[in-house]
């Protein structure tokens, strides 16, 4: 499964960028770096650079996504292959992703994952609309691609599941 695919070449002073095997762009200068490819596109690498640029980070750590925590979850504690909780999802991100903003016209996606629910593999998207504080769920099915639900969250409602998942020690 492809979620998504970078390469990035550098020579000159200039780095050329393609995802997905499509060129992207061409960029003057000696660092690359991806900020919304990470943590479900919460800015990390612009901070870290401008709030320490003082200190020497030597490592950064951690889980980065959902996907990732399925995957390192599952093979902690079932024991599996990289390989097998990986293709345990037989439809990508990407295709996810566009099946769910079909439901939400003009919405921007805002978190993703993969999880299991009710014993279903599912890529869950939050996606917000301009104008609203509401977030509407919409739920694909990880191994068919069809639509498994879509619902409406109130901040209220988002809140408090945020606190669950704390509690039951979701990562996400």
């Amino acid at each position: 499964m492809a979620i998504a695919s970078y390469e990035v070449v550098g020579s000159g002073g200039a780095w050329r960028v393609k995802l997905d095997g499509e060129p992207v762009g061409t960029y003057p200068s000696k660092e690359a770096a991806f900020e919304a490819a990470v943590a479900g596109g919460i800015p990390i690498i612009k901070p870290l650079k401008e709030s320490l640029a003082g200190e020497r980070i030597q490592r950064v750590m951690g889980i980065i996504n959902g996907t990732t925590n399925f995957i390192l979850t599952r093979m902690s504690t079932e024991g599996i292959e990289f390989d097998q909780a990986l293709a345990e999802a037989k439809i990508s991100e990407a295709d996810a992703r566009t099946t769910a903003l079909a439901k939400v016209p003009g919405g921007t996606v805002s978190s993703s994952e993969l999880e299991k629910e009710h014993g279903k593999l599912i890529w869950s998207f939050d996606i917000a609309k301009a104008g609203s504080k509401n977030v509407t769920e919409v739920q694909v099915d990880a191994k068919t691609g069809k639509l498994v639900s879509t619902k409406i969250e109130t901040p209220d409602k988002q809140r408090k599941e945020a606190a669950a998942d704390k509690q039951e020690g979701k990562a996400y």
